[in-house]
């Protein structure tokens, strides 16, 4: 899907899978789950295991993208990572291309070891 398209709801609801499912795919070394949330929700709701953990609001500011109000406004409630774009990009490329895993990005703030979605990247 190119920049011009853009994925309808049900096209985007094909794309969730539950969070157990996530799990079995990383623990039969499928996949590999990326967490967005922002840190503070991570310390308020619980890590998820062998998660990578890159916050999306410092990943848009770091390509240049604006925040809306709310983003800037949860992105100021907790303490900002600085992220590096040849470092994201060299540990997307790892994970994704050298260990040829799915990447799941787990995006839902209400997310827990029992419940939740995951989203599905390839490419």
């Amino acid at each position: 899907m190119n920049a011009e398209q853009t994925a309808s709801p049900q096209e985007l609801t094909l794309l969730e899978i539950s969070l157990p499912s996530a799990m079995e795919m990383c623990r039969l070394g499928l996949a590999t789950m990326i967490d967005i949330r922002q840190s503070f929700e991570i310390e308020m709701k619980g890590a998820i295991p062998d998660a990578v953990h890159i916050p999306m609001f410092e990943v848009k500011v770091m390509l240049g993208h604006t925040l809306t109000e709310d983003e800037q406004d949860i992105l100021d409630a907790g303490q900002p990572k600085d992220v590096d774009a040849k470092g994201f990009f060299t540990m997307i490329n790892q994970l994704h291309h050298g260990r040829d895993h799915l990447l799941l990005c787990i995006c839902n703030s209400k997310c827990t070891a029992a419940g939740g979605r995951a989203h599905g990247a390839t490419g």
